[in-house]
């Protein structure tokens, strides 16, 4: 969980050191206020929610196949997620089976991840947690989970 919450941060530094998004007004927001991608400014920050859709290419994926998980909210959205796999092992341990990654929304607001999950990832359900962000928005949060099978069986 450690790992997510500093790749949430690394997106999110990201995010505001490119200037995450918004509608190409030039105005700047008085310091105190907080400027969302609308354009909107506001002296409370993250006053609404986040609009976040999470999907995944398949629910069922065999060990050595690739898996992809696609969000899609607003432009300049910082995204990070973390698999957690059946024997308890995430992105802080160091043989993972892979899907620890974060990133950045497009100008569409997508933005789409594929990992491979290694041949030794344990049969049974993996747990997918996110995080996303963006000014002015509260952080929308949950997970999504799929099932690994092992390298070769057809998923049912």
């Amino acid at each position: 969980m450690r790992r997510l919450v500093g790749l949430l941060a690394v997106v999110l530094a990201i995010g505001g050191a490119c200037g995450g998004g918004g509608d190409g007004k030039t105005a700047e927001a008085p310091p105190d206020t907080a400027k969302a991608p609308d354009g909107s400014t506001s002296t409370t920050a993250a006053e609404r929610t986040l609009p976040l859709d999470v999907s995944l290419g398949s629910p069922c994926v065999p060990a050595g196949s690739e898996q992809s998980i696609m969000f899609t909210s607003v432009e300049g959205a910082g995204i990070a997620f973390n698999s957690h796999y059946a024997d308890g092992k995430d992105g802080t341990y160091k043989d993972f089976y892979g899907g620890n990654l974060g990133g950045k929304t497009e100008a569409d607001g997508t933005w789409k991840a594929t990992w491979k999950i290694a041949e030794n990832a344990p049969s049974g359900p993996v747990r997918v947690t996110y995080k996303a962000a963006q000014l002015g928005y509260t952080v929308a949060e949950s997970e999504i989970s799929f099932r690994v099978v092992p390298p070769g069986t057809a998923c049912n």
